[in-house]
């Protein structure tokens, strides 16, 4: 009837079975990238045939996006298997579900039930305190790492340890909790600037600019920074000596 109606030939949807179109359609519209693993894996068969293509740029003409995305997922896990393709967008949607935890201690219980998430980093619009749990529980476990946004004490040894031994990313995850958990934007803008220095990332960093914070700090606070400071600048003085000078003297001069 196709031919006699159009004088063309058949086109190549017209013969595809209901099922392979409800089957592909089902894989369209799987809620997680977890239900689109378990889905791939229940109808291989279907969706790795020469059919399922066909049924994507059907379904293109109404979700132009989604079956694009599809298309190209498919030919990766034809080349490549499922098991190296799918995980990783799996762990994208789990990183969204931690990043909205309503609470510490749920973050606490999620990352103990998706440890796989320890291989990842946050986003950079996340808070810093998220990627700092993650870079702490790789080292230290996941209890040790959220026991530094309950206990200051707890975070402050954890600061000593990065300051001896001169270890700009603990330092620049640390100053992160400060900051965003105990509101100590002072101490966080110090560590973040020495973190800065040892990692040699130095454009940009002015330690004069939070004059405010430093005069409205109590001195206890601007002493043990320059307690810190000093130690790490004698340690490493061939790293910019005078940004070490000028990190020493703004707690000072603002006292």
């Amino acid at each position: 009837m196709w031919q006699e109606q159009s004088g063309g030939p058949v086109p190549a949807w017209l013969p595809l079975p209901e099922a392979t179109l409800k089957t592909v359609a089902a894989w369209l519209l799987s809620a997680t990238w977890a239900d689109s693993y378990a889905y791939w894996t229940d109808h291989s068969g279907t969706l790795s045939s020469p059919d399922a293509p066909v049924a994507l740029a059907e379904y293109a003409l109404v979700s132009p996006d989604s079956a694009r995305q599809h298309q190209a997922l498919r030919e990766r896990i034809l080349a490549e298997g499922a098991d190296v393709v799918l995980p990783r967008p799996m762990l994208d949607d789990q990183l969204a579900e931690w990043l909205r935890s309503s609470g510490w201690k749920e973050s606490q219980q999620y990352l103990r039930d998706h440890p796989d998430l320890l291989r990842t980093t946050a986003p950079p619009s996340a808070p810093l305190t998220h990627d700092a749990l993650l870079h702490v529980s790789r080292s230290h476990g996941i209890t040790a790492a959220h026991r530094l946004l309950r206990d200051r004490e707890a975070l402050q040894s954890y600061l000593r340890r990065a300051l001896d031994a001169g270890d700009a990313n603990s330092l620049l995850h640390a100053a992160g909790i400060e900051g965003e958990v105990f509101g100590d934007r002072l101490s966080s803008f110090a560590h973040a600037q020495v973190g800065m220095i040892l990692a040699g990332a130095t454009d940009g960093i002015t330690p004069e600019e939070p004059v405010d914070l430093a005069a409205a700090a109590p001195e206890e606070v601007r002493g043990r920074l320059v307690r810190e400071i000093s130690a790490l600048s004698v340690r490493h003085a061939d790293r910019s000596p005078d940004l070490w000078l000028r990190l020493v003297r703004a707690p000072v001069e603002a006292g």
